[in-house]
């Protein structure tokens, strides 16, 4: 009896000193439940207000690198909307008044391709130091990082969408290739990179013990190696876990892109091409400058195929030729409005607003037609660089003086 008196007593105790503690636990709990949702609160406004600074920072230097190509001076707003509508907007103006070469948009779209064949038919990885060795390489000792697939949107937020250019990720990275130059997005700034700058040393072999990565695109092991081998190379038969490691051939180029300067890929073909594409880039860059300005008299067509197509027909069939249906029909013979998408339209614009009697008259001038390129250019919803190419074209077969 007394036993079973005290182990009332006991649960007499335990219920009272319970009762009397949880309402100090709950107010404890609901305190460190206040507590974790300001935490969670502060960390998520800090982290926007953190992710808000990086795209202002990138957006801002991405227009100080544009404005060194464009020649212009910008304000920069306040609001990041604001900001990013005149990134994209400016952005396209340049894009749109730059005069490529037809030569350099060829070598481009090859080396494009050849850096796009890295991360798509094959593996490739950027490192700050690969060693030449007699013996296999560790792949575990290569700090590599991957080259990969990537959305331009992700890390600098303007439209892309429309512009044919590659896109590539290397780490924490962004690389967008364009005709012009290479655009490179980092942690917090973008930086604009000549072709003329960019480099690669030849191409060399070297073996690595792929004991990093499992699945490697555009190649197959050479051989394989055990963890623990015997002197003649089999497996120490002693260890339980003795996994074979596969041995590839990588192709290594060093190359300026990155700090990381060794560039390592699966396929030497890739590598090989990717060396004699970016040659042909830059000697096409070197023979062809790039024209950005949009005035009809600075804008250079003389090296240009088709500008000797107009030259040839004004002097074949005089300049009033320019007025009849034959002149389009001799353009089409000549593939030039294959080429020049734009040239047939703006053409016939001219004829409908009567503006050949200006254009063929003997006081024309290139400020006359700097005149009507404005005009077209207000009231028209043709590119102001197709505009000006097409005045550019006439004012050369007309032979109008530059002065």
């Amino acid at each position: 009896m007394d036993k079973l008196i005290g182990v009332a007593i006991a649960i007499g105790l335990v219920l009272y000193l319970v009762s009397e503690i949880l309402p100090v636990i709950a107010i404890i709990a609901g305190i460190a439940l206040i507590v974790f949702f300001i935490f969670k609160i502060c960390s998520s406004i800090q982290s926007s207000n953190e992710k808000r600074r990086i795209t202002i920072s990138r957006l801002t230097s991405f227009l100080m690198g544009l404005s060194k190509y464009s020649g212009k001076s910008y304000v920069f707003p306040d609001k990041i909307d604001e900001l990013t509508i005149l990134a994209s907007t400016e952005f396209d103006k340049f894009i749109n008044s730059c005069s490529i070469d037809s030569s350099i948009k060829l070598a481009f779209e090859k080396f494009g391709k050849d850096f796009e064949n890295l991360y798509t038919k094959s593996s490739s990885w950027f490192c700050p130091q690969v060693s030449n060795t007699y013996y296999d390489i560790n792949g575990a000792s290569l700090r590599r990082t991957e080259v990969i697939a990537t959305k331009p949107e992700n890390f600098l937020p303007i439209n892309w969408t429309s512009k044919q250019f590659v896109y590539a990720q290397i780490g924490e990275m962004c690389f967008i290739l364009t005709p012009i130059f290479v655009i490179k997005v980092s942690k917090d700034s973008v930086s604009f990179i000549d072709y003329e700058t960019l480099s690669f040393s030849k191409c060399e072999q070297i073996t690595v013990q792929e004991n990093t990565y499992v699945h490697i695109k555009g190649a197959s092991p050479i051989y394989y190696r055990y963890l623990h081998e015997r002197v003649d190379g089999g497996p120490d038969r002693r260890y339980n876990y003795n996994p074979s490691i596969p041995v590839y051939h990588y192709y290594k180029l060093e190359f300026n892109l990155t700090s990381d300067k060794y560039l390592i890929t699966s396929k030497q073909a890739f590598a090989n091409s990717l060396v004699n594409s970016l040659k042909a880039l830059k000697n096409a860059v070197k023979a062809h400058p790039i024209s950005k300005s949009l005035d009809v008299v600075s804008f250079d067509v003389t090296k240009d195929e088709f500008a000797s197509v107009f030259k040839d027909i004004f002097s074949s069939y005089g300049k009033d030729v320019a007025q009849k249906k034959l002149f389009i029909s001799i353009l089409e013979d000549y593939r030039v409005t294959k080429e020049k998408e734009k040239l047939k339209p703006i053409l016939l614009k001219i004829s409908d607003d009567n503006l050949w009697p200006s254009i063929l008259s003997e006081d024309c001038s290139y400020e006359t037609l700097e005149n009507i390129k404005r005009n077209l250019t207000d009231s028209t919803h043709f590119e102001e660089r197709d505009i000006t190419e097409t005045l550019a074209y006439l004012g050369y077969g007309l032979q109008l003086q530059r002065i």
